[in-house]
């Protein structure tokens, strides 16, 4: 097993123990959450500041959260529908509507709630079929497409909005930057959800948000999308046809 598999992995199981023990002391969910992020992400300034601001709280169920405000990550997320798409993003993907835009952040925000704990047989049935993505790659992808989507659908609401914004997910095999790897993404544009946290990452807190949450700070803002993009990373496949030395040597 390489370094970044074992980080990979360590990520994998702190955001798991989140949903899975919620017996065990938020303090000790939070430590091992802050290790693992650092441990997957590196030590960067960024990352040091993003850890301080992150928490796990046990009101009315385990969650990863901020720590001010005390807010959770997937209602935080929740709320950003219907923010701007960022310039950058633009840029690189002129075609990206806001209906795509806000279609990724309704699905990360279910994702995060199935990151949560919970005891139904949808909040079950999503988590698998999250875990397999990252854990069993060689599977082939349209089954791995049709096991999130009918997660997808049963876990979350009935509306047409939500359910026209899982017709545009798949799973796919991606370039990355050790390789390729499987993960989710906007079909349309081969659009990683973590990629798409990376593009608001660094953008201006949305209205809505902040109307919502108005003592939350930018720095704030920019670390529940640091950590969401961390732990969307982490339920992606561990890199299944590596570069060579030779690729990432320049």
């Amino acid at each position: 097993m390489t370094g970044q598999t074992v980080t990979y992995a360590r990520l994998r199981a702190a955001l798991r123990a989140i949903g899975d023990q919620p017996e065990k002391a938020p303090i000790g969910l939070a430590n091992d959450l802050v290790r693992a992020l650092l441990d997957f992400g590196s030590e960067t300034p960024d990352n040091l500041e993003m850890v301080q601001s992150l928490d796990v709280t046990s009101a009315g169920g385990t969650a990863l959260c901020l720590k001010r405000p005390h807010v959770r990550l997937s209602r935080l997320i929740g709320v950003a529908v219907g923010g701007p798409i960022p310039i950058e993003a633009r840029e690189d993907l002129p075609e990206l509507t806001q209906a795509e835009w806000d279609a990724a952040f309704r699905i990360c925000q279910y994702i995060f709630l199935a990151l949560e704990s919970g005891d139904t047989p949808a909040w079950l049935r999503l988590r698998e079929a999250l875990w397999a993505i990252g854990e069993n790659p060689q599977a082939p992808l349209s089954r791995l497409t049709g096991d999130i989507a009918n997660a997808l659908r049963e876990f979350g609401p009935r509306t047409p909005e939500f359910q026209q914004a899982v017709d545009q997910l798949e799973v796919s095999v991606e370039d990355g930057p050790t390789g390729q790897n499987v993960g989710l993404c906007l079909k349309k544009y081969h659009l990683r959800l973590s990629e798409v946290l990376w593009y608001a990452d660094g953008t201006a807190i949305p209205d809505q948000v902040a109307a919502d949450f108005p003592g939350l700070a930018e720095a704030n803002w920019g670390a529940a999308l640091r950590a969401g993009k961390l732990a969307l990373t982490a339920l992606e496949s561990d890199p299944v046809h590596p570069k060579e030395s030779s690729d990432t040597s320049a």
